[in-house]
């Protein structure tokens, strides 16, 4: 696409050191920077979207997940690609690959309005379609964004639609679109549904980079429900150790507080409890706001059966303060509160009602045994 020996040293500094960084969130800083620097100098449109495409698939990756910090790179590329369709970077199965990871995230984020969401996936579902692809993914995304938005009934809709559209090459692997078909199962209250939906990730039969270990702990309320309680501790043994390679994997780790939580097995809690607190800084705000309400149920438990000062050290950016000094649990949960109302409130904003404090609600429920 571009010839590095061509670039000014100071990009090619810049896009050299981002290239060769590990995957997380410096990675994309550095390739904000080479970003900055590559527009500064004015270089062909092929440099400069390479080094979006390339800001956009690291601020995306597995192991990151920033997706706000990929909006804004991504709607350039994009402009410059429909300004210049016929160029010779733009590879346009490439940018719809890119597009389903970004259109299959808005809704996590609260800031951004209702009208944009279904903006996007309008667009994306149109691109896809006007390059030969099924609507399979974009009825995948769009089922997820109207669950996040609170619309449950046309988000079945869109699930259905996804299920009857049939597989291309824009699909989302098997052991993906098995691992949503259990999670929205789970959404709509099909327990039966959800852990039957499971069994071939649960065999081994379908696997992947991320699955099933992002689908383990979706399954643990559900056996609960259901009165399968072995099952539910083996689902929970195994899916903590997987996830020892998925620190990004905040919203699965408030499934295990929540569960574990309600089994009184604290002491694990708090292992769970510190290990992905050190990721949430840099979640979704969906993410984020299941965390801080399944810790603020978490430290209550915790505070019930022994309020003695602990020390928590939280991260840069973490949305409750570090006290820098021993604290007790019953003082903390308060701020986890605080915190999680903070999100909840932009999120019933942004969707006009009030899903996420029932669905809190709901979840407090089960960690005190009451759901």
């Amino acid at each position: 696409m571009y010839d590095p020996d061509e670039l000014p040293p100071d990009v090619f500094e810049a896009s050299a050191m981002a290239y060769y960084a590990p995957e997380g969130p410096a990675k994309v800083a550095l390739w904000e920077t080479a970003v900055a620097r590559a527009d500064a100098a004015k270089l062909p449109a092929a440099v400069r979207m390479g080094f979006r495409a390339e800001l956009v698939e690291a601020a995306a990756s597995d192991g990151v997940k920033q997706y706000d910090r990929a909006f804004a790179p991504w709607a350039t590329l994009l402009a410059e690609a429909d300004r210049d369709p016929d160029a010779d970077w733009v590879d346009w199965y490439d940018l719809l690959w890119k597009y389903k990871w970004l259109s299959d995230s808005t809704g996590e984020y609260a800031a951004i309005p209702r009208e944009k969401i279904l903006a996007v996936l309008d667009d994306f579902a149109a691109r896809a379609a006007a390059h030969g692809f099924s609507p399979r993914p974009a009825e995948n995304y769009r089922a997820n964004n109207l669950w996040l938005m609170g619309d449950r009934d046309a988000a079945a809709e869109a699930m259905r639609r996804f299920e009857q559209a049939p597989r291309d090459d824009l699909s989302d692997c098997h052991a993906c679109e098995t691992a949503r078909a259990v999670q929205f199962a789970v959404h709509v209250g099909d327990d039966a549904g959800a852990v039957e939906r499971f069994q071939p990730l649960a065999a081994g039969r379908l696997a992947c980079a991320e699955e099933p270990e992002n689908t383990h702990a979706v399954l643990l309320a559900p056996l609960v429900r259901l009165g399968r309680h072995e099952e539910a501790a083996e689902r929970n043994r195994v899916s903590l150790e997987a996830l020892r390679r998925f620190p990004q994997f905040v919203a699965r780790a408030a499934e295990h507080l929540d569960y574990l939580t309600r089994v009184g097995d604290l002491k694990t809690g708090d292992r769970v409890f510190r290990r992905f607190a050190r990721s949430v800084p840099a979640v979704s705000d969906h993410d984020r706001w299941r965390f801080l309400g399944a810790a603020e149920t978490f430290l209550e438990a915790v505070a019930a059966k022994s309020d003695r000062k602990k020390r928590f050290a939280f991260p840069d950016g973490f949305p409750v303060p570090d006290a820098g000094e021993p604290v007790k649990p019953s003082e903390l949960a308060p701020q986890f509160k605080t915190a999680a109302d903070a999100i909840e409130a932009r999120f019933n904003a942004r969707n006009g009602n009030d899903v996420f404090t029932r669905r809190r609600a709901e979840a407090r429920a089960f960690a005190e045994g009451a759901g």
